[in-house]
């Protein structure tokens, strides 16, 4: 693989924390794959490598890039794939384990109708944003009487989710970060890329997985997703801390 000087000394620095700065076209699908390789070479187990992706697209692409790497060894990465991917793994392993119904993702527009549901059940109208709220929302309390009709309709709705192991996707994230706080997963080197799109709980979930050597790849000047929650202001601020090697 012909690496530039500045993609081997990516891939040759065994620092604990990384954090690269590299945006589009700067060749970060072949320098991640070359540090997996690395670390394959290093004697870490490729089961206990895992990279995450902003687009199931890049993980393919990169899992084609390792194919050599896993018919070598005859086993696969941890996980390769987006945050969400990962997040409803561990979810689900949990659930397993304990018995547990397997949980499932709501899209955005499955879950605001389903508070219109809710809300139509009470005798109560909702407003989109109303709507958008109560998906977001953490559960209430079900021991206090709701103090408002939005209220009541969260809990109905949250109700309902947790039976159905039903989740929205800000859910998912939150509930699988608490579960990894619980159970960190045997990960040895994480790899998490475009982490300028990224929020502070993306950011949370990789210190979680993380108890090897992490390294996150991205721009903080080429973030584009703030209209999804993206908050490249999170990068700037690790960047300026000094724990990690930048």
């Amino acid at each position: 693989m012909n690496l530039t000087l500045e993609q081997e000394a990516v891939v040759e620095c065994r620092d604990r924390r990384r954090l690269v700065l590299a945006g589009p076209g700067s060749g970060k699908t072949s320098t991640l794959s070359a540090c997996i390789a690395r670390d394959v070479e290093r004697g870490i187990p490729i089961e206990s490598i895992a990279a995450v992706t902003f687009t199931q697209r890049a993980a393919e692409s990169l899992k084609q890039r390792l194919k050599g790497i896993a018919s070598e060894t005859g086993r696969g990465l941890y996980y390769v794939g987006t945050v969400h991917g990962l997040c409803l793994g561990v979810l689900r392993r949990a659930a397993q384990q304990h018995g547990q119904q397997q949980p499932s993702v709501m899209g955005e527009q499955q879950a605001r109708e389903l508070a219109f549901r809710f809300a139509r059940r009470l005798g109560t109208k909702l407003t989109a944003p109303e709507a958008a709220a109560i998906v977001e929302s953490k559960e209430p309390d079900p021991a206090v009487a709701p103090g408002s009709a939005l209220e009541a309709v969260a809990l109905l709705f949250h109700q309902h989710c947790r039976k159905a192991a039903l989740l929205s996707f800000d859910q998912l994230r939150r509930v699988a970060l608490a579960e990894l706080r619980r159970n960190p997963p045997p990960i040895g080197s994480l790899y998490w890329d475009e982490v300028q799109d990224a929020d502070q709980t993306d950011w949370d979930l990789m210190e979680a997985c993380a108890s090897g050597n992490v390294m996150a790849v991205g721009d903080p000047n080429q973030s584009i997703y703030r209209f999804r929650g993206a908050q490249p202001e999170v990068m700037r601020r690790n960047i300026a801390s000094g724990s990690w090697t930048v």
